[in-house]
Protein backbone atom coordinates (compact mmCIF):
# COMPACT_ATOMS: atom_id res chain seq x y z
CA UNK A 1 0.00 0.00 0.00
CA UNK A 2 1.75 3.36 -0.84
CA UNK A 3 2.44 5.47 2.14
CA UNK A 4 0.67 7.93 3.56
CA UNK A 5 1.58 10.97 5.38
CA UNK A 6 1.46 11.79 9.28
CA UNK A 7 2.06 15.87 9.74
CA UNK A 8 3.59 16.47 13.18
CA UNK A 9 4.47 19.67 14.14
CA UNK A 10 8.43 18.93 15.14
CA UNK A 11 10.69 21.47 14.84
CA UNK A 12 10.93 25.29 14.11
CA UNK A 13 13.90 26.73 12.72
CA UNK A 14 14.43 30.51 12.75
CA UNK A 15 17.35 31.24 9.40
CA UNK A 16 18.24 34.34 9.24
CA UNK A 17 20.32 33.58 6.19
CA UNK A 18 16.45 32.99 4.37
CA UNK A 19 14.63 35.94 2.78
CA UNK A 20 11.19 35.03 3.52
CA UNK A 21 11.11 37.39 6.73
CA UNK A 22 11.95 38.03 10.21
CA UNK A 23 10.84 34.49 11.92
CA UNK A 24 9.87 33.83 15.81
CA UNK A 25 8.71 30.81 16.93
CA UNK A 26 5.26 29.20 17.59
CA UNK A 27 3.79 25.72 18.56
CA UNK A 28 0.81 24.36 17.75
CA UNK A 29 0.10 23.42 21.71
CA UNK A 30 -2.34 20.39 21.30
CA UNK A 31 -3.09 17.16 24.04
CA UNK A 32 -4.82 15.49 21.23
CA UNK A 33 -3.97 14.61 17.80
CA UNK A 34 -6.17 16.36 15.39
CA UNK A 35 -6.92 16.54 11.46
CA UNK A 36 -5.23 18.60 9.11
CA UNK A 37 -8.60 20.92 8.85
CA UNK A 38 -6.77 22.85 11.89
CA UNK A 39 -4.21 24.11 9.32
CA UNK A 40 -7.03 25.26 7.30
CA UNK A 41 -6.54 29.07 7.52
CA UNK A 42 -2.81 29.13 8.42
CA UNK A 43 -1.01 31.20 5.61
CA UNK A 44 1.26 28.81 4.44
CA UNK A 45 4.18 30.52 2.76
CA UNK A 46 5.95 27.69 0.93
CA UNK A 47 7.59 24.33 1.21
CA UNK A 48 10.39 21.67 0.91
CA UNK A 49 9.39 19.00 -0.70
CA UNK A 50 11.00 15.08 0.41
CA UNK A 51 13.70 15.34 -3.12
CA UNK A 52 15.17 18.70 -1.26
CA UNK A 53 13.61 21.33 -3.27
CA UNK A 54 12.37 24.93 -1.59
CA UNK A 55 9.41 26.28 -3.06
CA UNK A 56 8.07 29.22 -1.68
CA UNK A 57 5.08 30.75 -2.62
CA UNK A 58 3.37 33.64 -3.96
CA UNK A 59 1.32 36.28 -1.57
CA UNK A 60 -1.40 35.65 0.09
CA UNK A 61 0.16 31.95 0.56
CA UNK A 62 -1.20 28.49 -0.26
CA UNK A 63 -3.60 26.81 1.69
CA UNK A 64 -4.48 23.16 2.61
CA UNK A 65 -7.49 21.15 0.56
CA UNK A 66 -7.66 17.62 1.99
CA UNK A 67 -4.30 16.24 1.54
CA UNK A 68 -3.14 18.43 -0.99
CA UNK A 69 -1.63 21.98 -0.36
CA UNK A 70 -2.81 24.75 -3.68
CA UNK A 71 -0.47 27.68 -3.93
CA UNK A 72 0.25 30.16 -6.79
CA UNK A 73 4.32 29.70 -7.25
CA UNK A 74 5.78 32.45 -9.69
CA UNK A 75 2.23 33.55 -10.64
CA UNK A 76 1.15 29.77 -11.88
CA UNK A 77 -1.12 27.59 -9.67
CA UNK A 78 -0.16 24.57 -8.26
CA UNK A 79 -0.95 21.79 -6.29
CA UNK A 80 1.15 19.49 -3.79
CA UNK A 81 0.38 16.23 -2.57
CA UNK A 82 1.66 15.88 1.33
CA UNK A 83 2.87 12.65 0.43
CA UNK A 84 5.84 14.40 -1.94
CA UNK A 85 6.14 17.25 1.32
CA UNK A 86 8.96 16.84 3.75
CA UNK A 87 8.57 20.48 5.44
CA UNK A 88 5.27 23.06 5.80
CA UNK A 89 5.90 26.70 6.23
CA UNK A 90 3.35 28.95 8.01
CA UNK A 91 3.60 32.42 9.13
CA UNK A 92 2.01 33.61 12.02
CA UNK A 93 1.80 36.99 13.68
CA UNK A 94 0.85 38.19 17.00
CA UNK A 95 1.48 41.33 18.79
CA UNK A 96 3.04 41.64 22.40
CA UNK A 97 1.09 42.59 25.44
CA UNK A 98 2.95 45.12 27.32
CA UNK A 99 1.87 46.61 30.85
CA UNK A 100 2.90 49.29 33.26
CA UNK A 101 6.98 49.56 32.30
CA UNK A 102 8.56 47.37 29.93
CA UNK A 103 7.76 45.25 27.07
CA UNK A 104 5.84 47.75 24.92
CA UNK A 105 2.47 46.46 24.25
CA UNK A 106 1.63 46.18 20.40
CA UNK A 107 5.17 45.45 19.47
CA UNK A 108 4.96 43.08 15.98
CA UNK A 109 6.21 39.65 16.24
CA UNK A 110 6.40 37.45 13.15
CA UNK A 111 6.18 33.73 13.19
CA UNK A 112 7.58 31.33 10.57
CA UNK A 113 6.69 27.72 11.83
CA UNK A 114 7.62 24.43 10.22
CA UNK A 115 5.35 21.29 10.29
CA UNK A 116 7.21 18.15 9.05
CA UNK A 117 6.01 15.29 7.30
CA UNK A 118 6.46 12.00 8.67
CA UNK A 119 5.40 8.85 6.79
CA UNK A 120 3.04 6.31 8.11
CA UNK A 121 1.97 3.45 6.42
CA UNK A 122 -2.03 2.69 6.14
CA UNK A 123 -3.30 6.24 7.39
CA UNK A 124 -6.54 7.41 5.33
CA UNK A 125 -5.82 10.89 6.42
CA UNK A 126 -3.37 12.72 8.21
CA UNK A 127 -3.41 14.09 11.24
CA UNK A 128 -1.32 17.06 13.96
CA UNK A 129 0.10 16.38 16.79
CA UNK A 130 2.93 18.45 18.13
CA UNK A 131 4.97 15.77 20.43
CA UNK A 132 5.34 12.37 21.06
CA UNK A 133 4.05 12.16 24.33
CA UNK A 134 2.12 14.71 26.43
CA UNK A 135 1.35 17.09 22.92
CA UNK A 136 3.38 19.74 25.02
CA UNK A 137 6.56 21.60 23.40
CA UNK A 138 9.55 21.05 25.66
CA UNK A 139 11.98 23.26 24.88
CA UNK A 140 14.26 26.52 26.84
CA UNK A 141 14.03 30.17 27.18
CA UNK A 142 13.36 31.65 23.62
CA UNK A 143 15.50 34.96 22.99
CA UNK A 144 13.85 37.34 20.36
CA UNK A 145 16.23 40.70 19.31
CA UNK A 146 14.80 43.97 18.23
CA UNK A 147 15.28 44.75 14.29
CA UNK A 148 13.42 48.34 14.75
CA UNK A 149 9.80 46.88 13.85
CA UNK A 150 9.94 43.69 15.68
CA UNK A 151 10.67 41.36 17.92
CA UNK A 152 12.84 38.12 15.85
CA UNK A 153 13.15 34.59 17.79
CA UNK A 154 17.20 34.05 17.44
CA UNK A 155 18.19 32.57 20.22
CA UNK A 156 16.79 29.16 22.42
CA UNK A 157 19.95 29.28 25.37
CA UNK A 158 20.66 26.04 27.31
CA UNK A 159 19.01 23.33 25.45
CA UNK A 160 19.10 19.73 27.85
CA UNK A 161 20.07 21.46 30.88
CA UNK A 162 16.78 19.69 32.68
CA UNK A 163 17.89 20.12 36.25
CA UNK A 164 19.96 22.48 38.21
CA UNK A 165 22.60 19.91 38.29
CA UNK A 166 23.29 20.40 34.70
CA UNK A 167 23.04 24.26 34.62
CA UNK A 168 25.38 25.57 32.20
CA UNK A 169 26.18 28.81 30.21
CA UNK A 170 25.38 29.36 26.19
CA UNK A 171 26.26 31.90 23.78
CA UNK A 172 23.59 32.61 21.47
CA UNK A 173 24.12 34.90 18.41
CA UNK A 174 21.69 37.70 17.27
CA UNK A 175 21.21 37.61 14.02
CA UNK A 176 18.37 40.85 13.90
CA UNK A 177 19.84 42.80 16.73
CA UNK A 178 19.99 46.59 15.42
CA UNK A 179 21.01 49.58 17.48
CA UNK A 180 17.69 52.25 17.66
CA UNK A 181 19.10 55.23 19.31
CA UNK A 182 22.10 53.86 20.50
CA UNK A 183 20.11 51.39 21.83
CA UNK A 184 19.63 47.38 21.93
CA UNK A 185 16.27 45.23 23.05
CA UNK A 186 16.23 41.66 23.68
CA UNK A 187 13.27 39.91 24.65
CA UNK A 188 13.61 36.70 26.64
CA UNK A 189 10.08 34.85 26.46
CA UNK A 190 8.86 31.47 28.12
CA UNK A 191 6.87 29.41 25.81
CA UNK A 192 6.77 25.67 26.72
CA UNK A 193 5.45 24.12 29.48
CA UNK A 194 8.03 24.29 32.08
CA UNK A 195 9.66 26.31 34.31
CA UNK A 196 12.89 28.36 33.44
CA UNK A 197 15.85 29.90 35.88
CA UNK A 198 18.27 31.95 34.50
CA UNK A 199 21.12 33.64 36.28
CA UNK A 200 22.73 35.39 33.80
CA UNK A 201 22.20 37.30 30.47
CA UNK A 202 24.77 39.99 29.17
CA UNK A 203 25.46 40.82 25.63
CA UNK A 204 28.92 40.30 23.77
CA UNK A 205 29.45 42.72 20.67
CA UNK A 206 32.16 41.97 18.86
CA UNK A 207 33.77 44.28 16.10
CA UNK A 208 35.86 42.75 13.29
CA UNK A 209 36.80 43.26 9.78
CA UNK A 210 34.92 43.18 6.30
CA UNK A 211 34.13 38.93 5.56
CA UNK A 212 34.70 38.13 8.78
CA UNK A 213 32.27 35.44 10.23
CA UNK A 214 32.16 34.91 13.80
CA UNK A 215 30.79 31.86 14.92
CA UNK A 216 31.11 30.58 19.59
CA UNK A 217 32.59 27.24 20.09
CA UNK A 218 31.23 25.17 23.00
CA UNK A 219 33.22 27.14 25.89
CA UNK A 220 32.54 30.31 24.41
CA UNK A 221 35.66 31.71 22.82
CA UNK A 222 34.64 33.75 19.59
CA UNK A 223 36.80 32.88 16.72
CA UNK A 224 36.93 34.48 13.15
CA UNK A 225 37.00 32.36 10.23
CA UNK A 226 37.28 33.36 6.24
CA UNK A 227 36.77 31.99 3.01
CA UNK A 228 34.52 29.19 4.27
CA UNK A 229 33.70 26.16 2.13
CA UNK A 230 31.30 24.03 1.25
CA UNK A 231 30.72 20.39 1.26
CA UNK A 232 31.74 18.76 -1.91
CA UNK A 233 29.74 15.58 -1.15
CA UNK A 234 27.38 13.96 1.96
CA UNK A 235 26.95 10.39 1.92
CA UNK A 236 25.10 7.82 4.38
CA UNK A 237 26.80 4.83 5.11
CA UNK A 238 23.60 3.60 3.03
CA UNK A 239 24.75 4.89 0.17
CA UNK A 240 22.03 7.99 -0.06
CA UNK A 241 23.34 10.64 -0.67
CA UNK A 242 22.41 13.98 1.45
CA UNK A 243 24.59 16.54 -0.45
CA UNK A 244 21.73 18.61 -1.23
CA UNK A 245 20.22 18.73 2.51
CA UNK A 246 23.43 19.35 4.22
CA UNK A 247 25.73 21.75 2.08
CA UNK A 248 24.29 25.34 2.86
CA UNK A 249 22.16 26.90 5.57
CA UNK A 250 18.70 27.02 4.19
CA UNK A 251 15.32 25.19 4.15
CA UNK A 252 16.45 21.76 3.71
CA UNK A 253 16.92 20.50 7.38
CA UNK A 254 17.72 17.11 7.51
CA UNK A 255 15.81 15.34 10.37
CA UNK A 256 15.01 11.34 9.62
CA UNK A 257 11.88 9.58 11.49
CA UNK A 258 13.22 7.49 14.42
CA UNK A 259 13.15 4.12 12.83
CA UNK A 260 15.95 1.54 11.52
CA UNK A 261 18.09 1.98 7.96
CA UNK A 262 17.58 0.14 5.37
CA UNK A 263 20.59 -2.16 7.27
CA UNK A 264 18.83 -2.39 10.85
CA UNK A 265 20.78 -0.03 12.47
CA UNK A 266 19.41 3.23 14.59
CA UNK A 267 22.55 5.02 14.46
CA UNK A 268 23.29 6.95 11.27
CA UNK A 269 26.71 7.32 9.73
CA UNK A 270 27.50 10.38 7.44
CA UNK A 271 30.90 11.33 5.31
CA UNK A 272 31.50 14.62 5.00
CA UNK A 273 33.93 15.28 1.97
CA UNK A 274 35.40 18.68 1.79
CA UNK A 275 38.18 20.08 -0.21
CA UNK A 276 41.68 20.83 1.57
CA UNK A 277 44.41 22.48 0.56
CA UNK A 278 47.45 20.81 0.60
CA UNK A 279 49.47 22.39 3.17
CA UNK A 280 46.65 22.88 5.32
CA UNK A 281 47.23 21.68 9.39
CA UNK A 282 44.16 23.67 10.88
CA UNK A 283 41.10 23.74 9.69
CA UNK A 284 37.43 24.26 11.72
CA UNK A 285 34.02 23.03 10.85
CA UNK A 286 30.95 24.93 11.06
CA UNK A 287 27.49 23.25 12.11
CA UNK A 288 24.23 24.70 11.98
CA UNK A 289 21.98 22.07 13.31
CA UNK A 290 19.37 21.66 16.63
CA UNK A 291 18.64 18.85 18.97
CA UNK A 292 15.82 16.44 17.51
CA UNK A 293 12.46 17.33 18.49
CA UNK A 294 11.62 14.10 19.13
CA UNK A 295 14.79 13.15 20.74
CA UNK A 296 13.94 16.55 23.38
CA UNK A 297 10.35 14.65 24.31
CA UNK A 298 12.26 11.32 24.44
CA UNK A 299 14.93 12.95 27.37
CA UNK A 300 11.33 14.40 28.86
CA UNK A 301 9.73 10.41 28.48
CA UNK A 302 12.97 8.30 29.72
CA UNK A 303 12.94 10.72 32.76
CA UNK A 304 9.20 10.02 33.18
CA UNK A 305 9.85 6.35 33.91
CA UNK A 306 11.03 7.50 37.09
CA UNK A 307 7.10 8.18 38.13
CA UNK A 308 6.87 10.14 41.14
CA UNK A 309 10.63 9.69 42.02
CA UNK A 310 11.48 11.31 38.87
CA UNK A 311 11.26 15.18 40.16
CA UNK A 312 13.19 13.88 42.84
CA UNK A 313 15.82 12.35 41.40
CA UNK A 314 16.07 15.46 38.75
CA UNK A 315 16.76 17.36 42.05
CA UNK A 316 19.42 15.43 43.19
CA UNK A 317 21.88 15.47 40.61
CA UNK A 318 22.57 19.12 41.91
CA UNK A 319 24.19 17.37 44.86
CA UNK A 320 24.90 14.59 43.92
CA UNK A 321 28.71 14.08 41.57
CA UNK A 322 27.71 10.42 40.25
CA UNK A 323 24.61 11.24 39.35
CA UNK A 324 25.25 13.90 37.59
CA UNK A 325 27.87 11.99 35.85
CA UNK A 326 26.45 9.70 34.35
CA UNK A 327 24.39 11.52 32.71
CA UNK A 328 27.16 13.53 31.42
CA UNK A 329 28.57 10.29 30.28
CA UNK A 330 25.50 8.79 28.61
CA UNK A 331 25.27 12.40 26.86
CA UNK A 332 28.35 11.84 25.22
CA UNK A 333 28.79 8.12 24.99
CA UNK A 334 25.15 8.06 23.30
CA UNK A 335 25.55 11.37 21.41
CA UNK A 336 21.98 12.17 22.46
CA UNK A 337 23.20 15.95 22.99
CA UNK A 338 26.38 16.37 22.14
CA UNK A 339 27.33 14.79 18.51
CA UNK A 340 31.20 13.81 17.80
CA UNK A 341 33.37 14.59 14.85
CA UNK A 342 35.74 12.06 13.71
CA UNK A 343 38.35 12.98 10.72
CA UNK A 344 39.94 10.31 8.66
CA UNK A 345 43.42 10.02 8.84
CA UNK A 346 45.91 7.91 7.13
CA UNK A 347 45.64 5.22 10.72
CA UNK A 348 41.89 5.31 10.53
CA UNK A 349 39.81 7.30 11.87
CA UNK A 350 39.81 9.93 14.97
CA UNK A 351 37.52 11.90 17.01
CA UNK A 352 38.56 15.39 17.51
CA UNK A 353 35.64 17.00 18.83
CA UNK A 354 32.05 17.74 19.49
CA UNK A 355 29.22 19.51 18.88
CA UNK A 356 26.54 20.48 21.83
CA UNK A 357 22.90 19.99 21.34
CA UNK A 358 20.61 23.03 21.35
CA UNK A 359 16.88 23.72 21.96
CA UNK A 360 14.85 21.69 19.27
CA UNK A 361 13.46 25.23 18.01
CA UNK A 362 16.85 27.09 16.64
CA UNK A 363 19.51 25.52 14.84
CA UNK A 364 22.89 28.17 15.94
CA UNK A 365 26.02 27.86 14.44
CA UNK A 366 28.57 26.18 16.13
CA UNK A 367 32.36 25.72 15.33
CA UNK A 368 34.74 23.07 16.24
CA UNK A 369 38.66 23.09 15.57
CA UNK A 370 40.34 20.16 13.53
CA UNK A 371 43.65 19.13 13.01
CA UNK A 372 44.11 17.82 9.63
CA UNK A 373 47.85 17.25 9.53
CA UNK A 374 47.17 13.89 9.43
CA UNK A 375 45.33 13.99 6.27
CA UNK A 376 46.80 13.47 3.52
CA UNK A 377 45.58 14.52 -0.43
CA UNK A 378 43.45 17.20 -1.19
CA UNK A 379 40.25 15.60 0.18
CA UNK A 380 39.44 16.22 3.77
CA UNK A 381 36.72 13.38 4.56
CA UNK A 382 34.51 13.73 8.05
CA UNK A 383 32.36 11.76 10.04
CA UNK A 384 29.46 12.03 12.17
CA UNK A 385 26.86 9.38 13.97
CA UNK A 386 23.93 10.76 14.81
CA UNK A 387 21.07 8.60 16.70
CA UNK A 388 18.14 8.13 15.31
CA UNK A 389 15.87 10.81 16.40
CA UNK A 390 18.08 13.25 18.19
CA UNK A 391 19.58 15.45 15.78
CA UNK A 392 17.89 17.93 12.95
CA UNK A 393 21.06 19.23 11.03
CA UNK A 394 20.55 21.83 8.28
CA UNK A 395 24.69 22.22 7.45
CA UNK A 396 28.14 21.94 7.23
CA UNK A 397 31.17 24.22 6.53
CA UNK A 398 34.55 24.13 6.70
CA UNK A 399 37.56 27.02 6.38
CA UNK A 400 41.13 26.63 6.80
CA UNK A 401 41.83 30.12 7.63
CA UNK A 402 41.23 32.24 10.94
CA UNK A 403 42.01 35.17 12.89
CA UNK A 404 42.00 33.04 15.85
CA UNK A 405 39.86 34.31 18.97
CA UNK A 406 37.86 37.45 18.38
CA UNK A 407 37.92 40.49 21.02
CA UNK A 408 34.52 41.63 22.28
CA UNK A 409 33.07 43.95 24.29
CA UNK A 410 30.96 42.76 27.51
CA UNK A 411 27.87 45.03 28.25
CA UNK A 412 25.54 43.97 30.99
CA UNK A 413 21.29 45.31 31.08
CA UNK A 414 20.53 48.89 31.75
CA UNK A 415 17.10 47.76 32.29
CA UNK A 416 15.64 44.44 33.00
CA UNK A 417 11.67 44.25 33.37
CA UNK A 418 8.81 41.80 33.13
CA UNK A 419 5.59 42.39 31.64
CA UNK A 420 4.06 43.70 34.62
CA UNK A 421 7.01 45.79 35.33
CA UNK A 422 8.95 43.70 37.74
CA UNK A 423 12.40 44.92 37.86
CA UNK A 424 14.60 41.79 37.68
CA UNK A 425 18.29 43.46 36.42
CA UNK A 426 19.37 42.29 39.74
CA UNK A 427 18.83 38.19 39.14
CA UNK A 428 20.26 38.59 35.50
CA UNK A 429 23.40 40.97 36.21
CA UNK A 430 25.71 38.25 37.07
CA UNK A 431 26.02 34.49 37.65
CA UNK A 432 24.98 34.61 41.81
CA UNK A 433 22.55 32.09 42.35
CA UNK A 434 19.63 34.66 42.11
CA UNK A 435 17.67 33.37 39.32
CA UNK A 436 15.31 35.33 37.36
CA UNK A 437 12.18 32.48 37.10
CA UNK A 438 9.64 32.10 34.22
CA UNK A 439 7.15 29.51 35.55
CA UNK A 440 4.35 29.78 33.28
CA UNK A 441 3.77 30.36 29.63
CA UNK A 442 3.55 33.74 28.73
CA UNK A 443 5.97 34.66 30.72
CA UNK A 444 8.26 37.19 29.46
CA UNK A 445 11.70 40.17 30.19
CA UNK A 446 12.72 42.57 27.80
CA UNK A 447 16.17 43.91 28.59
CA UNK A 448 18.15 47.10 26.98
CA UNK A 449 21.57 47.72 26.91
CA UNK A 450 23.82 50.76 25.66
CA UNK A 451 25.25 50.85 22.22
CA UNK A 452 28.88 50.88 22.12
CA UNK A 453 30.66 53.09 19.65
CA UNK A 454 31.60 51.24 16.74
CA UNK A 455 34.57 51.04 15.49
CA UNK A 456 35.45 52.73 11.94
CA UNK A 457 35.33 50.25 9.20
CA UNK A 458 33.94 47.59 11.24
CA UNK A 459 31.19 44.87 11.30
CA UNK A 460 29.19 43.91 14.11
CA UNK A 461 28.31 40.55 15.40
CA UNK A 462 26.25 39.79 18.79
CA UNK A 463 25.78 36.79 21.34
CA UNK A 464 23.85 37.12 24.60
CA UNK A 465 25.70 34.91 27.06
CA UNK A 466 23.28 33.51 29.39
CA UNK A 467 23.45 30.82 31.85
CA UNK A 468 21.08 28.54 33.57
CA UNK A 469 18.76 25.79 33.46
CA UNK A 470 14.93 24.71 32.99
CA UNK A 471 12.26 22.38 34.88
CA UNK A 472 10.22 20.11 32.61
CA UNK A 473 6.73 19.86 33.49
CA UNK A 474 6.28 16.05 34.32
CA UNK A 475 2.99 15.52 35.76
CA UNK A 476 3.79 12.13 36.40
CA UNK A 477 3.05 9.72 39.17
CA UNK A 478 2.57 5.77 39.76
CA UNK A 479 5.15 3.51 40.14
CA UNK A 480 8.29 4.34 38.96
CA UNK A 481 9.94 1.61 36.68
CA UNK A 482 13.37 1.53 37.88
CA UNK A 483 14.93 -0.94 35.70
CA UNK A 484 13.60 0.26 32.60
CA UNK A 485 15.50 3.41 33.58
CA UNK A 486 18.63 2.08 34.79
CA UNK A 487 19.04 0.27 31.31
CA UNK A 488 18.38 3.06 29.30
CA UNK A 489 20.77 5.49 31.00
CA UNK A 490 23.12 2.53 31.26
CA UNK A 491 23.09 0.27 28.59
CA UNK A 492 25.06 1.14 25.00
CA UNK A 493 21.95 1.73 22.47
CA UNK A 494 19.30 1.86 24.87
CA UNK A 495 18.01 5.36 24.52
CA UNK A 496 17.59 4.71 21.01
CA UNK A 497 16.00 1.26 20.67
CA UNK A 498 13.76 2.93 23.49
CA UNK A 499 13.26 5.85 21.18
CA UNK A 500 12.50 3.46 18.37
CA UNK A 501 9.72 2.04 20.61
CA UNK A 502 8.13 5.43 21.59
CA UNK A 503 8.14 6.05 18.05
CA UNK A 504 6.13 2.96 17.01
CA UNK A 505 3.72 3.68 19.75
CA UNK A 506 2.79 6.77 18.64
CA UNK A 507 2.03 5.66 15.25
CA UNK A 508 0.36 2.54 16.55
CA UNK A 509 -1.97 4.81 18.61
CA UNK A 510 -2.94 7.12 15.62
CA UNK A 511 -3.84 4.38 13.05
Amino acid sequence: MKAKRLISVVLIFALACVNWSCTKAVTVKSNTPKHPKELVGEKIVGITTVKGAEIPFDEPGGKLAGTTIIANVAKESRSFPLSDVQHVWMEKRKLTTGAKVGIVAGAAVVAIIVVAAISLSKRSAPIVSPSPSTGKQSSCPFVYSWDGSQFCLDGEPYGGAIARGLARDDWSELRHLRDINGEYRVLMTNEADETQHTDLAELWVADHPAGVRVVADGSGRLIGLSNLQRLLKAQEKTGRDLTTWLDAKDRRIWEPEPVPDAAGSLQHEIILTFPKPAAAKDAWLVSNMATGAWGSQIVKDMVSLLGRDANAWLESLDKNFLRATSVYQWVNREETLRLKVDVEESSGWRTQGSFSGGGPIIAEDRVVPIDVSGVSGDRLRLRVRPPCGFWAINSFEIAYDSVGAVPFTRISAESARTSDGTDVLKELASANGAYYTMPTIGDAAELRFRAPIRRPAMERTFFLHTAGWYQIHLGVGGEPDQRAFNEVLNTPGAIVRFTEAQYDAWKHSNR
